[in-house]
């Protein structure tokens, strides 16, 4: 066995004229225009160990709760009894752990349930102290599950 250490230069150069794709490809964030992955509830309740994740929201005109039914660096959707309106501003706070988030959002869509109307809100303005401990969750939670979720 030769032991002199290769460098990336002793590799050859790939010739792909003659590569052809032989299906369909379709990035996910086609389907899907987030670009964060997402956690859901219940992977929320496991890591904090809590039924679920209350949301106050103020808009201009309402204060109201809900319950936090997935999180992303980018976004959030909640539950709520009363809809939002689409394009609506809103401020929102909520506990990851013992740790309080605040946080400003638009409103981006809102679908009727059986248990209320669920809320996609775009965050805006997000500093990074919580962006970093949004990620941190996900990072635990892919550690957590292999990466298997």
């Amino acid at each position: 066995m030769d032991n002199e250490k290769k460098s990336w230069d002793d590799i050859p150069a790939l010739d792909l004229q003659d590569l052809q794709v032989e299906w369909d490809y379709r990035a996910e964030i086609s389907n899907d225009k987030r670009r964060s992955q997402r956690l859901s509830d219940q992977e929320l309740v496991k890591v904090f160990g809590v039924p679920c994740i209350p949301v106050k929201i103020a808009t201009i005109s309402s204060l109201n709760r809900g319950i936090l039914q997935d999180i992303s660096e980018t976004g959030v959707a909640v539950r709520l009894q009363e809809a939002l309106q689409v394009n609506e501003r809103v401020k929102m706070g909520f506990f990851l752990g013992e740790e309080k988030i605040l946080c400003k959002g638009i409103v981006r869509h809102v679908s009727e349930g059986s248990l209320g109307h669920t809320c996609g809100i775009k965050l805006v303005n997000v500093d990074e102290a919580t962006k970093t401990r949004i990620h941190s969750v996900y990072v635990s939670v892919a550690l957590k599950h292999g990466n298997s979720r």
